[in-house]
């Protein structure tokens, strides 16, 4: 049996897809929160600003 391999590409501003691997650890920390927050808002989490709190 062959081991399953999942690989995430990412369309950004509807750019061509690129391996999501691929991108800078920057980029990728920057572009994960903003799918985490996306993801967060209908449950109706939002988030808090540091220098607000």
């Amino acid at each position: 049996m062959s081991e399953l391999k999942i690989r995430n590409f990412i369309s950004i501003n509807g750019a061509p897809e690129v391996l999501f691997d691929s991108l800078p650890k920057e980029k990728q920390k920057e572009i994960a929160e903003k799918l985490q927050e996306n993801a967060m808002i209908p449950m109706g989490f939002r988030r808090v600003k540091k220098d607000s709190a």
